[in-house]
């Protein structure tokens, strides 16, 4: 079963406007850094392998915030088609986001391990920073209504709940 947002977006595309999403964080993860670092700490909870150096910096939006601009973008777009950043006012690296996920989870003393190749990237074609602007998102009146720190809380506490069948 595709998820909402997913049909929502092919939607919009069909009429021209194009939302470039980064690094979503929602409840249903079943990939990604939030998904990847949960089921690994809950496997082995003292200890976690990060992919990468820690160091990488992305910018997280929660799929309300991502939904919103989605739809935000494809009322206010004027043009016959049209590219927008969809992404959170601010970033994170990796190693804050391990924080987030482990205070979610109430562990504390986890061991990092960190697979690095290249240039401190976890996997060939990986990029060191993904930090977006969204200035051409704000000009449509779009306001993030949680930033990214917030948006990897919500989602591994939902996460977590989907996984424990709450």
């Amino acid at each position: 079963m595709r998820e909402p947002h997913t049909c929502l977006l092919e939607t919009i595309q069909h009429q021209g406007c194009h939302p470039q999403i980064r690094e979503c964080s929602r409840p249903r993860l079943r990939h990604g850094v939030i998904w990847d670092f949960v089921n690994k700490l809950r496997k082995h909870p003292s200890e976690l392998e990060i992919l990468g150096d820690g160091e990488q910096v992305r910018s997280y939006i929660h799929v309300d915030d991502a939904i919103e601009t989605t739809i935000i973008t494809w009322r206010k777009s004027t043009n016959s088609f049209e590219v927008y950043n969809i992404a959170s006012e601010d970033w994170m690296i990796v190693d804050e986001v391990v924080d987030e996920v482990m205070r979610v989870m109430g562990l504390t003393g986890v061991r990092r391990v960190y697979e690095s190749i290249l240039h401190g990237v976890g996997w060939p074609g990986d990029v060191k920073r993904a930090a977006l602007k969204i200035e051409r998102l704000k000009a449509l009146g779009f306001k993030p209504m949680m930033n990214s720190r917030k948006a990897i809380k919500t989602a591994v506490k939902k996460l977590i709940e989907g996984l424990n069948g709450s």
